[in-house]
């Protein structure tokens, strides 16, 4: 009986790893270092898998049988990639975990809405400028049809640069042109500025839509003009240069002097002024409100024109202090 030789004990071990399981302990190794140096390096915030934008799956890398170099995964990503741990499904050879690195767009941070500075208008002051002095200039306004050397001429540019009067579109002032006693109740308005002293009375010839009808108003409460008998004001007729001289005597509320008729012998005329205005004429003529191209002249029952209006309305502000006095031969002295 032969005596058999005991076994290797070499023989008795498992026979030595083969290729494709080095390689996969490998990956798995690599791909578990890489985890775990990624995971201590970001604060852990779990796996999150709402972090893709398009519902397509993220194709899974499996895991080859030779080898292949895992990406290496930075420790702090860019702004515009993440890394998505995806288990990958079991199969033999596989480490089981497979490593997706996928780009997305930087999640857009909203702007801080910035306040509207408060936007405060500006309102401009408002000047309002003073009343005219006595002592202040004369201010001119010259028309084409009056020359400097006619004898109204520095009481028209005075009134029209007050807005008392206006020239026509053609830049002329028609001083001929007689005036109606709607015309004059309208630039009594504008010149004088006197409180009503009466009611108004409601003119049958004057309706309410009738463009002077707030001046003829004002120029009869103001005591300026008068009606004719059963209610009419007749605003279409010429007014005389006795009415004009009268309604500024009237408004102006000047005294009747005592020796009138002694006063009105300056005119050579004197016997064609009405009975009724005859105080009111001496009164103006005293005041020194008369004022003609011919100062021995009256002219009474003339109609009266733009020139004689402008001046016998200066000469009212005269009166009242509201403009300088101006030194003509036309104003008749008292």
């Amino acid at each position: 009986m032969t005596n058999s030789q005991p076994p290797d004990p070499q023989s008795s071990q498992k026979p030595p790893l083969g290729f494709d399981e080095f390689i996969g302990i490998l990956v798995a190794l690599s791909t578990i270092g890489t985890i775990f140096f990624w995971g201590i390096s970001k604060k852990p915030q779990g796996f999150n898998f709402t972090t893709f934008t398009s519902p397509q799956e993220v194709p899974q890398t499996e895991a080859s049988p030779s080898p292949q170099p895992v990406p290496p995964v930075s420790a702090s990503p860019s702004p515009k990639e993440r890394v998505v741990v995806v288990p990958e499904k079991n199969r033999p050879g596989s480490p089981g975990v497979a490593v997706a690195v996928a780009s997305f767009p930087p999640k857009r941070q909203p702007s801080p809405i910035q306040p509207l500075p408060k936007i405060i208008p500006v309102v401009p002051a408002i000047v309002v400028p003073p009343p005219p002095k006595a002592s202040a200039p004369a201010t001119q306004v010259k028309y084409s049809d009056i020359p400097n050397n006619f004898w109204a001429t520095p009481f028209i540019g005075v009134l029209t640069g007050r807005g008392v009067f206006q020239g026509f579109g053609d830049k002329t002032f028609r001083p001929y042109k007689p005036m109606t006693r709607a015309e004059f109740a309208v630039r009594l308005d504008r010149a004088f500025n006197k409180p009503p002293e009466e009611s108004a009375t409601n003119f049958e010839d004057v309706s309410s839509n009738y463009w002077a009808y707030s001046s003829i108003k004002e120029s009869e409460i103001t005591g300026f003009l008068e009606g004719y008998p059963k209610d009419y004001f007749r605003p279409e007729k010429p007014i005389t240069r006795t009415e004009v001289i009268v309604a500024l005597a009237s408004g102006l509320d000047l005294k009747t002097p005592s020796n009138p008729e002694k006063i009105l012998q300056k005119y050579k005329d004197s016997a064609q002024i009405p009975k009724f205005a005859r105080d009111k004429v001496a009164a103006a003529t005293q005041a020194g409100l008369v004022v003609s191209s011919n100062p021995q002249l009256l002219k009474p029952n003339l109609p009266a024109s733009r020139a004689d209006v402008a001046a016998f309305l200066y000469q009212g502000l005269v009166k009242q202090g509201k403009v300088k006095k101006i030194d003509s031969n036309a104003i008749v002295k008292p």
